[in-house]
């Protein structure tokens, strides 16, 4: 959960696909603006309309499938000045770091995120559970769930 204000000035997502140890789609994708204590950032296909309420949003540009399922993948923000990573999630699987603009941009907390969490064949998400859980540790902060919470506090 964010207790301050911060500003996404300056920073960016990554897409990375580890099986190529590259970023794809619409990466980096820039990020701007204030993200407030309780408020969410949400990214999201061009198919998908955020509820009314959402403080920020970013359409990844495509109509579905926007983020890659294969084994293993990585969502990663960083500090676009450095390239400092903020902070990454990586699915089915550990992500190794990557060559990114010249630095080491590391894609995984801890372990990643066991394809048994993350590669259902149910409608659904991987979300940080319990809600703003950061043990630096993606296989413990990070689980699937059947409930969708868009700019919503993540629940199981």
């Amino acid at each position: 959960m964010l207790f301050r204000s911060i500003s996404l000035n300056g920073l960016a997502v990554l897409l990375v696909n580890a099986s190529k140890s590259e970023v794809y789609g619409s990466s980096p994708i820039a990020l701007s603006g204030t993200l407030n204590p309780g408020a969410y950032l949400l990214l999201h296909s061009t198919v998908f309309t955020p509820p009314s309420g959402c403080a920020l949003t970013v359409s990844l540009g495509t109509a579905q499938n926007a983020l890659q399922n294969g084994a293993p993948d990585a969502v990663v923000v960083i500090r676009v000045a450095d390239n400092t990573v903020i902070d990454a999630m990586s699915y089915e699987g550990t992500t190794t770091a990557i060559t990114y603009s010249g630095a080491s941009v590391a894609c995984t907390e801890g372990t990643g995120v066991p394809a048994t969490e993350s590669d259902l064949d149910e409608l659904g998400s991987v979300s940080r559970l319990p809600n703003g859980t950061d043990t630096n540790d993606n296989s413990a902060d990070f689980k699937f769930t059947t409930t969708p919470t868009p700019c919503k506090a993540n629940v199981p």
